[in-house]
């Protein structure tokens, strides 16, 4: 059985190879990669020379978060990862990460992530902030997201403690699983950028701007007051 099991929801991207690419660099190699094919019309045919390194699974098309939760569905492993097939995972980063949360005995951790673009340069740091104290990281997740979804790693305990993703929340289910994970579990944090985040014109954050504003509003409405006290 292995230790890691890394989710790759995929859905009409190019730059899907890519992903595959950093996984297979991967310094630990304890780990499944699973492709959950959320309907795609086009580049399908990306997957074919990876067929060896990935289990294949594809359903008709729902969103990110059904694809994420077919593939836990479909999980092997102690512990969950999800790569975006347009971004892309650094070399140590399932290494460094598992190590982390072993020797801490994490459920949750998370680490920054630098922003690419077309061409894989990198541009910056996203997702490195400092906090005071908890309380503090508490408070800033409330307002906004502060975690980079690909950047999370947690043991798949904790869904069958707090469920999966929320498929009503189509473009900030990650957000809202982070909402929902830090009432009731610690979030540790890697300060080192070992996600690469790809902006480019197709990705779903510059096409669905009005759609995840509304998502936002709908997620601080629910959560509003819930941490004013600190949780954990």
């Amino acid at each position: 059985m292995p230790k890691i099991s890394v989710v790759i929801p995929f859905y009409n991207c190019p730059y899907i190879q890519y992903a595959i690419e950093s996984l297979i660099s991967q310094i630990e190699k304890d780990y499944e990669i699973i492709v959950v094919d959320d309907g795609s019309t086009c580049y399908a045919e990306l997957l074919d020379p990876y067929e060896k390194y990935i289990r294949y699974f594809k359903k008709e098309n729902g969103g990110t978060a059904t694809a994420l939760n077919e593939g836990i569905k479909q999980a092997k492993g102690e512990y969950f990862t999800w790569l975006s097939s347009d971004d892309l995972y650094l070399p140590a980063k399932l290494s460094k990460q598992v190590q982390h949360m072993e020797s801490e005995q994490a459920d949750i951790c998370y680490t920054s992530a630098n922003i690419i673009g077309q061409t894989n340069k990198e541009r910056q740091t996203l997702f490195f902030h400092q906090f005071n104290n908890y309380q503090d990281f508490l408070m800033k997740l409330s307002r906004r997201c502060i975690i980079h979804g690909n950047s999370v790693m947690m043991k798949m305990d904790v869904f069958s403690n707090i469920g999966v993703f929320n498929e009503e929340y189509r473009y900030t289910h990650d957000y809202e699983m982070w909402l929902r994970a830090a009432l009731h579990y610690h979030f540790y944090h890697i300060p080192e950028a070992l996600v690469q985040y790809r902006i480019h014109e197709g990705m779903g954050t510059n096409k669905y701007k009005e759609d995840i504003v509304h998502e936002l509003k709908k997620l601080r409405r629910k959560y509003i007051g819930r941490f004013d006290n600190g949780i954990i």
